[in-house]
């Protein structure tokens, strides 16, 4: 229902300059207490808007957590006469949590509706929401079980969701046993099932897996998953020029990792998968590097390759990233990093570079340097240099 960094976006994803704000949480007596509010300015393509948020959350014995949330997004300036899109959106919601049996079954569950109404004066049709799971944790098993619905209509504005009209269902179940192998010190077997269908009961998605990871007397781990899966496309969609027509699909997928220990100075990550892709073959390789020349200095490399072969091209698209991170701890109050990543399907070259200082616990000063570049035309295409202050007044 709230995903703050909707928060100076248009419905489009374009950014909306922010005039300002506020929050404020902590407790009243038994309850937790979360209010935000912020205001954005006008734009020549979009309005002023206000965005508020109040959260509130209740023990009323131990285990059992009850909550509440209501969002609202408006327009604060005039709108033009004809202008589209919506004047205002509310979101809300209740929530429940149950934890019992020295917390290792937990039950949780939420309602939530939104509606509002259009910039011409029509209401925005209300949708609705919900979910229900339960789970068990142990130290040797794992069971999960979670049914959610989303409406057609559930649309929060300050919040996302990724499928509408649609019922979603999953269960897992794992176990974990010690083993006094030469070699191998754990294994954890699971299988899952993702299932997704419209409300009508048309299947949209599913995804059966089984697979094991282990961990090694020598730190090292490793995983191996097989998955099969079904997924029906209304709409046909491009990847690079290769259009994916409607119809159904289904394809099994296979994939592997391996870890050597994290603490070593140096550790390395290997991993590939590969199998069906709708109609057509699908095969990544990668892996990563991990340097620690020392507490206070971390560098890592990564290098991915992706291949896909569809019947409907005369040769395969490949994708090749390469990513180089570096992280730096000063001090408990300093620390900095730098992240440098090349995309040879888009030519582009991202890098990222942050400073972060906490000049008093919980408050923060970041300077952070963004640019993305066009390697082909030798040109940047984004340049940001963002400087932010946070601090914290506890009463």
């Amino acid at each position: 229902l709230f995903f703050s960094r909707r928060i100076g976006l248009t419905p489009d994803g374009l950014p909306l300059p922010i005039l300002g704000g506020g929050r404020l949480s902590g407790t009243a007596g038994p309850v937790e207490v979360g209010v935000l509010n912020m205001q954005t300015r006008s734009t020549t393509d979009a309005p002023a808007e206000n965005f508020g948020v109040g959260r509130l959350r209740w023990r009323p014995v131990d285990g059992l957590d009850v909550g509440g949330i209501f969002v609202n997004r408006s327009v604060t300036s005039g709108l033009d006469p004809g202008a589209t899109g919506v004047e205002h959106n509310r979101s809300y919601g209740v929530d429940a949590a149950y934890q019992t049996l020295e917390d290792r079954l937990l039950f949780q569950s939420y309602l939530a509706g939104t509606e509002g109404q259009f910039a011409d004066g029509a209401e925005q049709e209300g949708g609705r929401a919900g979910r229900l799971s339960a789970e068990w944790r142990s130290a040797t098993l794992e069971a999960m079980a979670m049914y959610r619905q989303f409406g057609d209509a559930f649309e929060p504005a300050v919040g996302f969701v990724r499928r509408r009209d649609i019922r979603h269902g999953y269960a897992l179940l794992g176990l974990r046993r010690t083993v006094d192998w030469p070699v191998v010190q754990l294994l954890a077997p699971f299988v899952e099932v993702d299932y997704f269908a419209t409300t009508d009961g048309v299947l949209e998605t599913r995804r059966l897996a089984t697979g094991v990871s282990a961990d090694f007397w020598d730190g090292a781990s490793a995983s191996l998953e097989l998955a099969n899966r079904f997924e029906r496309v209304f709409d046909p969609f491009a990847i690079r020029g290769a259009e994916i027509g409607t119809g159904a699909y289904e394809f099994t997928e296979v994939e592997g990792e391996y870890q050597l220990d994290r603490s070593l100075p140096v550790s390395a990550t290997l991993r590939a998968s590969g199998g069906g892709y709708f109609g057509g073959d699908r095969v990544s390789v990668g892996g990563t590097l991990l340097a620690r020349w020392s507490y206070r200095l971390l560098a890592s490399l990564s290098v991915d390759h992706n291949r896909i072969d569809l019947p409907s091209l005369p040769e395969a698209l490949t994708a090749d990233v390469y990513s180089l991170r570096l992280e730096s701890y000063a001090s408990p109050r300093l620390l900095g990093s730098a992240l440098i990543q090349y995309n040879e399907a888009t030519q582009e070259l991202v890098s990222n570079v942050r400073f972060n200082w906490r000049h008093a616990p919980l408050s923060d000063v970041f300077l952070v340097l963004t640019e993305r570049r066009d390697t082909d035309a030798g040109q940047v295409l984004e340049r940001l240099l963002t400087l932010k202050v946070t601090r914290l007044f506890a009463f």
